[in-house]
């Protein structure tokens, strides 16, 4: 229903049939400010705004060319369309609210994660086991201090808990949010038990974008080691 829709409605419910705000606002299941807003011309939205509850309509999208992605698209359409929430979604799947919202959301979906998970599972997993890693495990929710997020990797290596955080590009985008979800990582664990933590690049990757006194500068300023993977 359109904003314009919506103020017909609440007009002639309030002046028609003689309801109060509060009865008008359990009618439509909103808030009594929600109201308000449609009825005084300083309140009023600009547009309607996207809210979770419209997403159980949703039609899964059908050109998506990624099969990874396109598959975690339609689980959760369905599951949305089961009627579960973000929060029941991420619980099910084992995944961050955010994670399910990109894939929800046309305007945040990423373009394609195979490559990325790909070069995870095929290189950076058999390389992490090769040098000692152990109880590797995958795309792992870390909830702390307020945080909830998912971690590409986290594993033991010399009794010591590891996060690696899985990248095939080093654009800046890309580095300032592998930095920054390493960072909120850390702080979900307490002071005696602080996680090492990782960049995992391809070895190909162009080092330009990467110069050598970066690296050393997160290695010493933030304890954050970038690992080139074979």
């Amino acid at each position: 229903m359109s904003i314009e829709s919506e103020k017909e409605e609440i007009l002639r419910l309030r002046f028609e049939e003689g309801l109060n705000l509060k009865e008008i606002a359990h009618k439509f299941g909103k808030s009594i400010y929600w109201v308000k807003s449609r009825l005084d011309s300083k309140y009023e939205p600009k547009r309607a705004r996207k809210v979770a509850a419209d997403e159980t309509h949703l039609e899964i999208p059908t050109e998506l060319e990624d099969e990874t992605l396109s598959d975690e698209v339609k689980q959760i359409v369905e599951l949305r369309k089961q009627g579960l929430s973000y929060e029941q979604i991420a619980g099910k799947l084992n995944r961050s609210v955010y994670w399910v919202h990109t894939r929800l959301r046309d305007a945040y979906r990423p373009r394609g994660t195979r490559a990325e998970k790909l070069f995870q599972e095929e290189r950076v997993i058999p390389f992490l086991e090769q040098i000692g890693h152990k109880d590797i495990r995958q795309y792992v929710r870390i909830q702390g201090d307020g945080y909830d997020q998912e971690a590409d990797v986290v594993s033991v290596f010399e009794d010591s808990t590891w996060i690696t955080e899985v990248k095939t590009q080093i654009t800046h985008h890309e580095l300032q949010t592998a930095i920054g979800q390493l960072i909120l990582h850390r702080t979900t664990f307490p002071s005696s038990r602080k996680p090492n933590l990782q960049i995992a690049l391809p070895n190909e990757i162009d080092r330009r974008k990467l110069p050598k006194s970066l690296i050393d500068q997160l290695q010493e300023n933030e304890d954050i080691i970038i690992v080139f993977i074979p």
